[in-house]
């Protein structure tokens, strides 16, 4: 199937890191149809000089410096908007992906219509200068040793049973923008809407 793929990065920091996550959406097997970075914090410009160069060289990347102040819900909400995919990869400036997730994970949904979201565990990394990175980190216990399908009763008793999430954040999915049929993030005066089949708290 010929789906169009939208990585929407969020930079809330200036940071060296962003420079790393874009070269790994550029490496992947898989190209990215487009990618969106909106920026929420560069009032120096040191994100968009650093990445000047692959926005020079991709026509598939767009740039938006947010000049107005709204909270990270209202980013990531603009950014949906303005993607344009039939798939949806959201992405943190620290996150890093393998050269073959969105291979996977876009294949993953091309197989199954009935499944509405692909999840995968994601990388994580901290710099500590520009020419070193330090923890780098997996944010989830491997449950699974293959590909797993699973209902949400399914889902709910293996993270009581395990005491760990591994169905992930927003940012270790990827999900047919044609399935949200609802107003995404939206939640009285905090703009946000979520539905959960359980919640723990410790």
């Amino acid at each position: 199937m010929n789906n169009k793929i939208s990585v929407l990065i969020y930079a809330s920091s200036n940071k060296i890191s962003l420079k790393t996550c874009l070269e790994s959406v550029l490496n992947q097997k898989l190209k990215a149809d487009e990618i969106i970075i909106l920026d929420s914090i560069d009032r120096d410009n040191f994100n968009f000089n650093l990445i000047k160069p692959y926005l020079d060289s991709n026509s598939n990347i767009k740039y938006i410096k947010n000049q107005n102040k709204t909270n990270f819900i209202q980013d990531y909400k603009k950014l949906f908007e303005l993607s344009t995919g039939d798939y949806i990869k959201f992405l943190p400036y620290y996150a890093i992906l393998e050269e073959n997730a969105l291979e996977k994970l876009a294949s993953f949904l091309d197989k199954n219509e009935d499944i509405k979201l692909a999840m995968s565990n994601i990388n994580s990394f901290y710099e500590y200068s520009e020419k070193k990175i330090i923890a780098y980190t997996k944010y989830f216990k491997q449950v699974f040793n293959e590909t797993t399908i699973l209902e949400s009763n399914e889902s709910i008793n293996k993270i009581l049973l395990n005491f760990t999430s591994f169905l992930g954040y927003l940012s270790s999915s990827m999900f047919r923008k044609k399935d949200i049929d609802f107003k995404l993030f939206e939640y009285e005066e905090m703009n946000h809407i979520t539905s959960a089949d359980i919640l723990l708290s410790v």
